[in-house]
């Protein structure tokens, strides 16, 4: 079976997709969507996944690409643009669905304006604008992990790494900020992804004090 769609809008859950084509194709219990293409927030999507419905539990796999999407249309807490976003994950179609994930993530997202945000001592509550934030995640059985997350604005660099556990729905997160030219702030953050808590890692940054005095001469 071959299927050609075309859709002016299509909506779901509060979100959009504009100009949308996709074609379906079905042979032999292997379901392909290969590609859709569409309009999304100011931006553009570009996706291809399949459906193997030979075994007991179907498997699924998705592959995809998103560019210049507005983030103020996503959340009313942040405005920018997500410039590039690809994404390649497998998973099982059952009810441990996110258990099952497995795949690759990157992203970089320009000109980022996150509003009024809360900072712990020393650091104070106050507007922090960003010119790029970038990072890429692995995900292994539902649970993302980065190394690399990077982001700078005029006033403010910050980079770390962590986990988001998304069958939990938890965030585990170190990173360092340094704000207006001060000293870097070890700082986590940790708990739901509705409302995780940030604070300041105090062992973190003891232990990199130590690292520090023991460079310095007569120290060592």
């Amino acid at each position: 079976m071959n299927l050609d769609i075309v859709a002016k809008r299509l909506s779901y859950a509060g979100q959009s997709l504009d100009s949308l084509t996709a074609a379906v194709k079905a042979k032999d219990g292997l379901w392909r969507l290969d590609p859709l293409t569409a309009g999304f927030h100011d931006g553009r999507l570009e996706l291809t996944a399949s459906a193997d419905l030979n075994s007991a539990v179907p498997k699924l796999a998705l592959n995809g690409k998103a560019g210049g999407v507005s983030l103020d249309k996503l959340s009313s807490k942040v405005k920018g643009k997500l410039q590039n976003l690809q994404i390649a994950v497998t998973a099982l179609a059952n009810d441990k669905l996110l258990n099952s994930l497995n795949g690759k993530m990157s992203f970089r997202a320009e000109s980022i304006a996150a509003g009024r945000i809360s900072l712990p001592p020393p650091m104070h509550d106050q507007s922090v604008d960003i010119d790029y934030a970038t990072g890429s995640f692995n995900i292994v059985n539902g649970v993302a992990r980065s190394s690399d997350l990077r982001a700078h604005g005029p006033r403010i660099d910050v980079e770390g790494s962590g986990s988001a556990n998304l069958p939990t729905q938890h965030l585990d997160m170190a990173l360092t900020a340094k704000l207006d030219k001060m000293i870097p702030i070890p700082l986590k953050i940790s708990g739901p992804f509705s409302a995780p808590g940030v604070s300041v890692d105090a062992a973190r940054g003891l232990g990199g004090l130590g690292d520090t005095l023991r460079r310095l001469p007569g120290l060592r």
